[in-house]
C-alpha cells in the first residue's frame, strides 16, 4: 500500500499525492490513510483502487463547492474507514459505471452523502452511518443496482424517501 499521513511521518502528506503514485504504478492497488484531518477534495483516478483509513481519518470540507471523494471516472473503487463531513457531496460517483463500495464510513453534514444518480454499475454502501442535523443527508442512486442496506440513518424511523432516493436502502439498524 501507499501510505499517507498529513503529519509528515509518511512519504505522502495528501491522499491525492498517493493516488497519483497509484495511478502511475499499475501494481499499486491500495492507499492507506493514517489518522488525521484531511481538507482537500480527493480526486479518485479512473482505475481499480482501495482507499482505506484503518484507524480512522476525517475528510473535512467547507460545504461550499466541492465533493469529498470525486470518483466520477470508472473504476472499481473501495472506500472504507473515514468520516466524511461538510462537503457538497461526501462522495460523487455520478457517471461511474463500474462496481464500487463504501463501508464503515460516517457521513456528517454534507449537502448529500452519496451522489450516484448516473452510476449504473453495481455499487453498494454498507455498514455506514449517515448523520445530518436537519435530517437531509441523503443518498441518491440510479436505482437498478444500488445496495444501500445495513446502514444507520440517525433516527429511529429509518431512512425517509428524501434521504434515500432510487436505491435499495433496506431497513433501519440501531
Amino acid at each position: 500500500p501507499v501510505p499517507v499521513a498529513n503529519d509528515g511521518s509518511e512519504p505522502y502528506a495528501t491522499i491525492n499525492d498517493a493516488l497519483v503514485v497509484a495511478r502511475d504504478d499499475g501494481s499499486v492497488d491500495t492507499v492507506q490513510v493514517m489518522s488525521g484531518v484531511y481538507r482537500n477534495e480527493v480526486r479518485v483516478p479512473g482505475r481499480d483502487i482501495t482507499i482505506t483509513a484503518p484507524n480512522g481519518a476525517t475528510l473535512n470540507g467547507s460545504n461550499s463547492c466541492c465533493d469529498g471523494f470525486d470518483m466520477r471516472g470508472d473504476g472499481k473503487v473501495n472506500i472504507t474507514g473515514f468520516v466524511v463531513q461538510n462537503w457538497n457531496s461526501g462522495i460523487d460517483a455520478d457517471g461511474n459505471d463500474d462496481n464500487w463500495t463504501v463501508t464503515d464510513t460516517e457521513f456528517r453534514n454534507n449537502g448529500r452523502a452519496i451522489e450516484a444518480g448516473q452510476s449504473y454499475g453495481s455499487w453498494s454502501a454498507r455498514d455506514n452511518i449517515f448523520r445530518n442535523e436537519d435530517g437531509q443527508n441523503e443518498v441518491r442512486g440510479s436505482g437498478l443496482n444500488a445496495d444501500v442496506r445495513g446502514n444507520y440513518w440517525d433516527q429511529p424511523t429509518g431512512p425517509t424517501d428524501r434521504q434515500c432516493q432510487d436505491a435499495d436502502c433496506g431497513y433501519f439498524l440501531s
